[in-house]
């Protein structure tokens, strides 16, 4: 088991070796082949999930702006070491995002049923664990940003390509007869 519980990241901060072991007995672990997903947006969440092996991908569900009709985006990546799922014991509320594991995925993950029997039978485990979680997710969050920027880049890079190899608007209404300026006219009423 110590290859997991280095792998989780709350335990980093938490200096008492007893505390990491009571933590590390309430996780249930799981395996998630490739394309399962550990939970979808706008589903109630209950588990905080460690991933200790392969990894996920964070996805965001938005309006189809896409050339393709996408409707999914893909906001981030989660690898060994990440954690998802923690809006779940923290907020009520529905996830605000899915994520689908990219390998075989394994996790531990900690109910929000354990983290609440937890405040209530060991405060000061629960404290803890609480100022742990605060800090893996400042840094997490700071981790997922860099790559939301990377992902987004690689996206616009694409549709950079996808517009350079496409014929130009005025010089398809060219080949029909139109002029530049009702061509203008057109792509105006749309904006």
């Amino acid at each position: 088991h110590e290859r997991a519980i280095n792998a989780i990241p709350i335990f980093e901060f938490i200096a008492q070796r007893s505390i990491v072991v009571h933590l590390f007995r309430l996780m249930t672990p799981a395996r998630f082949d490739t394309g399962i997903f550990l939970f979808k947006e706008d589903e109630q969440v209950s588990d905080i999930f460690f991933i200790v092996s392969g990894g996920a991908e964070v996805i965001k569900r938005c309006k189809p702006l896409e050339p393709d009709g996408a409707e999914q985006v893909v906001c981030a990546k989660a690898r060994v070491g990440n954690f998802v799922g923690h809006e779940g014991i923290l907020y009520a509320g529905p996830s605000q995002y899915s994520v689908r594991a990219t390998a075989q995925c394994s996790t531990y993950s900690l109910s929000k049923h354990d983290a609440l029997r937890l405040v209530e039978d060991h405060p000061v485990v629960a404290l803890q664990l609480q100022t742990a979680l605060g800090r893996a997710i400042c840094r997490q969050g700071m981790e997922f940003e860099r790559s939301a920027r990377s992902l987004r880049k690689k996206r616009m890079d694409r549709e950079t390509s996808r517009q350079s190899a496409a014929p130009d608007f005025n010089e398809r209404n060219a080949d029909s007869g139109a002029s530049n300026r009702s061509g203008s006219a057109v792509c105006a009423s749309f904006v």
